[in-house]
């Protein structure tokens, strides 16, 4: 990831950024960084672009965040996103690190290498991503899904509750439309290396469904609707157990206590092929 953009914004309040096109660029179209508050993002289009539509990266003193210098409440709404990518392979839609409390909501994408949305760490946390429509992710490579997050560090900060902590504000992923087709086999919704404190609710999900099985807790998955789903084979959440049978946790799995709070209620699974019963969910076959 570089700093750099089409456009660049860093110290900046109250910003809107509407009805553009951003095409034939070779790097990132916009570059969020360090301090910005309430920066808007809508009905845009994005087209022919070498890397990123949007990168948001704040920055911190090492995992120490609670300077506050990160981007806060960017709004990302009704953009039309497609043909990214076409120089760095793993670019997206929107990617984020040392970010909180953005909302994405009402965009479009399609045509594009990898993540269609891409969360590096956990840093504050309080994302509220919702009512997006996302297709043809992942078209140039896999071990990934159609909204991807990591969380390798815990950072420090104070959106949670206005006291430093590194337990952030919980994510929730929300009433999106997503088809998990081309190599997206981390399914619909990755969470990917230790991702922690999400909600994953009422979305609607095609050839995919919800990993989890990466360590991490405090995931929440509920009322959810997956349609011939797959996640490294044909079940709706790829999890501890699953993953030591399959071998797609590694060889032996991961710590099981790093799952005591991922719960799955209200799920509903359409197999091409097999029943699979779940905690307090069911299947259709």
């Amino acid at each position: 990831m570089e700093r750099s953009g089409a456009i660049f914004i860093e110290n900046a309040e109250n910003l809107s950024i509407q009805g553009n096109t951003f095409t034939r660029l070779d790097s990132n179209a916009i570059s969020i960084n360090g301090y910005t508050r309430d920066v808007l993002i809508d009905s845009n289009e994005f087209v022919w672009l070498g890397q990123n539509a949007i990168t948001s990266w704040g920055r911190s003193n090492f995992t120490d965040a609670t300077s506050g210098q990160f981007p806060r409440n960017t709004k990302v709404i009704g953009n039309f996103v497609h043909e990214i990518g076409h120089i760095q392979k793993q670019s997206s839609f929107y990617f984020q690190a040392i970010t909180a409390e953005v909302e994405l909501s009402e965009n479009i994408v399609f045509n594009i290498p990898r993540a269609a949305i891409n969360f590096n760490d956990g840093s504050g946390g309080g994302a509220n991503v919702h009512n997006n429509l996302l297709f043809n992710t992942c078209r140039e490579s896999s071990d990934h899904g159609a909204f991807n997050s990591w969380d390798r560090l815990p950072y420090l900060t104070t959106v949670r509750d206005g006291t430093p902590s590194t337990v952030p504000a919980v994510n929730d992923v929300h009433h999106n439309f997503i088809v998990a087709n081309f190599a997206a086999d981390g399914g619909c919704l990755d969470n990917d290396d230790g991702s922690s404190y999400y909600d994953i609710r009422d979305n609607v999900c095609f050839f995919g469904g919800h990993k989890q099985n990466f360590d991490g807790h405090s995931k929440r998955g509920f009322r959810n609707l997956y349609i011939h789903p797959s996640v490294y084979g044909v079940k709706c959440i790829d999890e501890e157990t699953e993953g030591e049978s399959t071998g797609t946790s590694g060889p032996h799995g991961l710590p099981e206590k790093g799952y005591e709070t991922i719960s799955r209620v209200g799920l509903v699974s359409l197999l091409s092929r097999s029943m699979v019963t779940l905690t307090r969910g069911y299947a259709i076959d």
